[in-house]
């Protein structure tokens, strides 16, 4: 196990070395604690990391892999790190590759973030359209019966309009919570966030429910100079927690039963909930698609994705149910051409990692930070699959992008070389009675 545990703590030196890289010339909230690595370091830890920490212990905790012996198990942790490794030096090659050709330059005065005046009608409209996308997606839900997975509600076309005008309603919340809070308008940014979570919760999707309250979190951390890393950790583990205890409150509400809330508040649920289920199950994905290796290779991968292939081969019964598990992004494209396809895609990820990075050390706009706040999520979650990301990446960041190119068009049609007010602590932020609407 000696082996192990140096291959587990050469992952830990080199994402802190690739964390330090990434700061290298930050001016700003955004850059330093906000950054694609950073986001990139967080879902590693959470999907890879923590999960590999019970993979060492005798037993070798892996789920997916019980019906191997012991010895078996073990011996699909170390081929499974090295697996890592590959994956994350390639990534630091490609965003050190970028970063290096001038991806570290910031714009001139870039020491604080765009900060604009509150667009009330492009907001308000958003979140009304996505409240109704919420609803009818919760109609659907209920249509379904009380066996349905929330999966199901994609599966038809209607499905499927009502999730994209959902996002609409995620990116406005988001939006509107943050600009609220640092006005001060306190009860107005936690009546607009408890609409949303009223509307989204009869969906039982977590993550949509939890996101616009981290990135609106992470739009008002980011208007600051510093922020105290032991702030970040308690209020990531306090998310871990939220997140853990959803799944009891839906099941309770729906079978109107306490009981189940109550079981899932001890500390040992939490954490079996989050890291031995299948919450957080990167790194037992990656050792069962690696280590008994039955997916026949194929680049058809790249155009669907591999969750139904590694589901239709291991897990056919679950699917079979409406649920499937992701493959993460080293599993996928493992799957799509072996070793030379990972280390390929991990150096592309990296190149696209180091360019998200040059893009928000070049941040003119407001309308530019929300693009990227929207849309991280999507392309740093590695514990996902990467080609279904990029269909939620496109309807995540849908609004913000047509105000980002709306507003450079409006621009450039007044020849307006004004640049966006910016602010660097909520003690700067213009009263609400002096903010006027664009």
């Amino acid at each position: 196990m000696i082996v192990e545990y140096a291959l587990f703590a050469s992952q830990i030196l080199l994402l802190s070395v690739m964390l330090r890289f990434s700061m290298v010339g930050a001016k700003n909230g955004l850059q330093r604690l906000g950054n694609p690595l950073m986001w990139f370091g967080l879902f590693y830890t959470l999907w890879f990391l923590i999960p590999q920490i019970f993979a060492l212990l005798p037993g070798h905790l892996i789920i997916g892999l019980e019906g191997l012996s012991e010895s078996e198990r073990g011996e699909a942790v170390m081929p499974t790190q090295l697996y890592l490794i590959v994956f994350l030096l390639s990534v630091a090659v490609g965003f050190a590759t970028v970063t290096l050709a001038g991806g570290w330059r910031t714009l001139d005065g870039k020491d604080s973030m765009p900060f604009e005046s509150i667009n009330w009608g492009y907001a308000g409209v958003l979140l009304l359209v996505g409240l109704f996308g919420f609803h009818m997606m919760g109609e659907v839900y209920s249509s379904l019966g009380p066996t349905a997975h929330r999966s199901a509600i994609v599966k038809s076309t209607s499905g499927k309009i009502y999730a994209s005008l959902s996002f609409f309603g995620s990116f406005a919340t988001a939006y509107l919570v943050a600009h609220l809070w640092l006005r001060k308008m306190r009860m107005a940014a936690f009546l607009v966030l408890a609409t949303y979570l009223y509307f989204a919760f009869f969906t039982d999707a977590r993550g949509r429910m939890m996101w616009p309250a981290v990135q609106a979190t992470m739009f008002i951390w980011l208007q600051q100079k510093q922020v105290k890393l032991g702030k970040v950790i308690a209020y990531a583990i306090g998310g871990l927690i939220v997140l853990a205890l959803l799944d009891p409150l839906f099941i309770s509400f729906k079978n109107n039963n306490s009981e189940r809330i109550e079981q899932a508040l001890s500390p040992a649920a939490i954490l079996t909930s989050l890291f031995f289920t299948r919450n957080f199950d990167g790194f037992a994905n990656l050792a069962l698609i690696t280590h008994l290796d039955r997916i026949p290779e194929s680049l058809t991968i790249l155009l669907k994705g591999g969750r139904e292939a590694y589901m239709n081969t291991y897990f056919p019964e679950i699917l079979a149910m409406g649920v499937a598990f992701p493959t993460t992004f080293p599993g996928e494209a493992w799957i799509a051409g072996k070793l030379p396809f990972l280390f390929a895609f991990s150096m592309l990820y990296g190149v696209l990692l180091g360019l998200l990075n040059a893009f928000i050390r070049r941040a003119r706009r407001e309308s530019q930070v929300w693009v990227y706040l929207m849309g991280i999520p999507y392309l740093a979650g590695i514990g996902n699959d990467f080609i279904p990301s990029l269909g939620k990446l496109i309807a995540a960041t849908a609004a913000p992008v047509v105000w980002m190119f709306s507003s450079w068009v409006w621009d450039s049609m007044r020849g307006s070389q004004r640049k966006p007010r910016a602010i660097t602590s909520e003690l700067e932020v213009r009263p609400a009675s002096t903010s006027r609407a664009r």
